[in-house]
């Protein structure tokens, strides 16, 4: 919700052709975006991780213990 304010609210300042302040809010937009993305994989990461414990510790099945 936070993100669609920045967005609306670049775009009102854009037909206000105050553009630079469009500019910087369309980039908060955006790096709040990129943000939630990343939690999103984290997120997703860990819960395969719970899911499936071999993701977390691999095995040694391909090294050769000789």
């Amino acid at each position: 919700m936070l993100q669609q304010a920045w967005f609306q609210l670049g775009i009102v300042y854009r037909r206000l052709h105050r553009m630079t302040e469009a500019q910087q809010a369309i980039a908060t937009f955006q790096r709040l975006k990129n943000e939630q993305a990343e939690k999103s994989q984290e997120q997703l990461k860990k819960f395969k991780m719970q899911q499936d414990p071999e993701i977390a510790q691999p095995s040694d099945t391909g090294s050769n213990p000789q």
